[in-house]
This record gives C-alpha cells, sequence and structure tokens, in this order.
C-alpha cells in the first residue's frame, strides 16, 4: 500500500498563504501487472493521475500571517490538479484509487490569568496584562494573523471582584468566555478588558471550562475525527480556590493537576507560559503541569515581549502545520514511510522534520514547518501497504 499526500501552498501578500491537499491513496496490494490488466483491460499504465475534485483558494487576505491561510473547497470533476502531476508507483506495488484529504484547522483556547497580579511589571516596562494583550490582540498579532486559519477561543478568569471570596463583586469564580470560532479576533477583541478582572486564581475552574468543551465519542474519548484542540495558559501566579475558601497550597494545585489529566485524556494538547519570571513556586508547579499534558512540553518562561511573541507563535503557529491523512499509519511504524517537502525528503522524528502526532496527522516541526509555510510548497508521503490502513 502506498499513499500519497500532496499539499500546495500558494504563497500571498504579507506572506499569507493558501493550502490545498490532495491525498492519492492507493487501495489494494497486487501481486504483478495481471490484476491490473483485468481490471481495465488494457496493459497501458497511466503515467499520471489527477484528482477528481481539488481544494481551491480561498478569498484574499492582506494582514500578516505566523501561519497558512484559509481554504475552501471548489472545482468539478475532471478539473486538473494543481501544482505537478503524481506519477503513479509501479504496478507490482498497489492497485491505483484517489482520494481527498482536508486541511487540519485547530482550535486554540487562550486562557489567560486575569488576576490583579498581572498588574505587575513584565520586563521592566509595561505590565504583564498589557503585554500578553497587546501580543495576543493587537493589529497583525497572533490572533489578528491567524485567525483565518485557527478557531480561536478564550477563557480570562478570576475570583471576585473585591476579595478573595468574591464577596461583594461579581461572581466567583469570575469567568469572561469566547467560543471558538475561526475570524474570530473581533470578538475575542471587544471580550477583553483593558485591565485584570478581578482578584484570586482560580485556575482549575478556567480549564474545567474548556474540558467541558471538549469535542467528545461517547463521553468518553475525543473524537478520532474532530481537528486537534490546544489550551494555551499563560499565568503569572500558583493556583488558588477562592470560590470555596481553600486559599492557596497543595489542594489548589492538585485539582488543576486533576482537570489537566482529564483534558489530555480526552486529546487536549496543552501548553504552559509563565509570565513571573524567576518565581520558583510557580515554575514547580507549572513544570508538574507540563508533565501530564500530551506532549510533555516544558513550561515557556519568556522575559521580553519578543520572547512572548515567538512562544505563541511556536504554539500556535506549529499547529498549522499539521497535515490530516485520509485513514490510519500504525503508530511506531510510521518512519518505514516517507515524506518529502518539495522534492527533498526530510527526516522522521527529527526536530525539523517530521513526526506523527496521531495515527492520522503528519506534523512538520523545526524547520520544515517553516519552510512548509513560507512560501509555495508540496508534500507527499508515501507508505507501506502494510503501515496505513486508508478509510
Amino acid at each position: 500500500m502506498q499513499v500519497f499526500e500532496q499539499v500546495d501552498k500558494m504563497g500571498r501578500s504579507g506572506h499569507r498563504a493558501v493550502a490545498w491537499l490532495v491525498t492519492m491513496l492507493l487501495l489494494g496490494c497486487s501481486a504483478d501487472s495481471t490484476t491490473k490488466r483485468e481490471r481495465t483491460g488494457t496493459d497501458a499504465a497511466p503515467s499520471s493521475i489527477a484528482p477528481e475534485d481539488a481544494v481551491q483558494p480561498g478569498g484574499q487576505d492582506q494582514s500578516p500571517n505566523f501561519g497558512n491561510g484559509p481554504a475552501s473547497t471548489a472545482g468539478t470533476a475532471g478539473s486538473p490538479a494543481p501544482g505537478p502531476a503524481t506519477t503513479m508507483p509501479p504496478e507490482d506495488t498497489c492497485a491505483e484509487g484517489q482520494a481527498r484529504a482536508t486541511p487540519v484547522t485547530p482550535t486554540v483556547w487562550l486562557v489567560v490569568d486575569g488576576s490583579s497580579s498581572m498588574t505587575q511589571s513584565f520586563d521592566g516596562g509595561a505590565n504583564r496584562w498589557q503585554v500578553l494583550r497587546s501580543t495576543l490582540m493587537d493589529p497583525g498579532g497572533i490572533v489578528d494573523s491567524l485567525q483565518g486559519v485557527v478557531r480561536f477561543g478564550m477563557v480570562i478568569y478570576s475570583g471576585g471582584e473585591d476579595g478573595l471570596l468574591g464577596v461583594g463583586g461579581t461572581a466567583c469564580p469570575n469567568l469572561v468566555t469566547v467560543a471558538p470560532a475561526l475570524d474570530n479576533h473581533a470578538t475575542l477583541d471587544a471580550q477583553y478588558p483593558a485591565m485584570p478582572i478581578g482578584t484570586g486564581t482560580p485556575t482549575h475552574m478556567a480549564v474545567q471550562h474548556v474540558v467541558d468543551e471538549l469535542p467528545v465519542l461517547n463521553e468518553q474519548v475525543l473524537d478520532q475525527d474532530a481537528d486537534p484542540v490546544y489550551v494555551v495558559l499563560a499565568t503569572d501566579g500558583g493556583p488558588n480556590d477562592p470560590c470555596s475558601g481553600a486559599g492557596f497550597g497543595a489542594g489548589a494545585e492538585q485539582q488543576v493537576l486533576d482537570i489537566v489529566g482529564v483534558g489530555t485524556e480526552r486529546g487536549m494538547n496543552m501548553f504552559v507560559i509563565s509570565l513571573a519570571g524567576g518565581d520558583a513556586a510557580l515554575q514547580t508547579h507549572l513544570d508538574q503541569v507540563a508533565q501530564i499534558t500530551k506532549t510533555g512540553t516544558p513550561p515557556f518562561v519568556p522575559s521580553t515581549q519578543d520572547e512572548l511573541v515567538q512562544t505563541f507563535q511556536d504554539i500556535v503557529g506549529g499547529a498549522t502545520c499539521l497535515v490530516s491523512l485520509d485513514g490510519e499509519v500504525s503508530p511506531g511504524r510510521e518512519c518505514g514511510g516517507t515524506v518529502t517537502l518539495n522534492g527533498e525528503p526530510i527526516a522522521c522524528n527529527d526536530p525539523d522534520g517530521w513526526k506523527l502526532e496521531d495515527p492520522r496527522t503528519v506534523q512538520l516541526e523545526g524547520a520544515s514547518c517553516e519552510r512548509f509555510k513560507a512560501s509555495e510548497s508540496m508534500l507527499m508521503a508515501s507508505f507501506p501497504c502494510d503501515v496505513f490502513r486508508p478509510d
């Protein structure tokens, strides 16, 4: 069995690119060319094939971009494939067939600490709240640049407005929530206040809101056909439970670990960012959180706004380098396949190559991800018959 995955990306103004994917699935194996002749009634083998329906570019967008632009389906049966023709493999490998894959559109939840300590200085200038809001929401920032290819949602959280228990203020917890959607910048910007929203840090309640919204299958596991869900927690303090009066301590931290563990079991990809620099207690807690996430990525600890921007580019921009396969690869055997980018092989399980994110998804990493996003690109992948199972 061989699978060809073709991804064409055409650059647009401001470095925005548009992606379309055409997967050539070569279904069934044959020992020799006799099967081919019996099926087609001819000895002639095609030198190339074109997809029946290609994914064509979407509308124009002039904003700068950290990732790939939007795509929409179009085209008619028999229309030529964009980009170079894909040559069929030898007849003694697998019979031909074709199917189309679709670009991955990740969901990214921004979980933002809205406690009063966020007014402390971040890098000797603006405070933590201002720097984070600017990084995410300014024109040309993370959300504005990627809203066409990422479904952004948001949870800003604190205890109450007046004291840890919220007495006389808003209900505890105080959550500002926006459901994930494409082109969501205007909505998020309108809901993202200019100042923190209260005191207290009930982190577990904010993450609980996200976990409750995860797509599930049979209320137990993440739907395998759903696009990936990323959660980015940005905080400057250890968790507490102001709403029950429990305050700080191991109990509040364990509540966070428990709910992150549930989300991880359901497929949530979580990343944590400390905005408190050298806060050793927070670092220890976030280390524990990171260890139970799906990727195990250590906490990010940016010390300048440029580093904070790069952190979000690494997390969210990397999510736009996911390629969905129209079938499943056997985990642990993926390196028996070959992935090429613009005709050049890229290494399996390499920091600058590719890895199998899950049985249905290829993740480009490091330099390969940057090349894939930066300009017109073509990605192709092939796997042996016994490694790939088509839908």
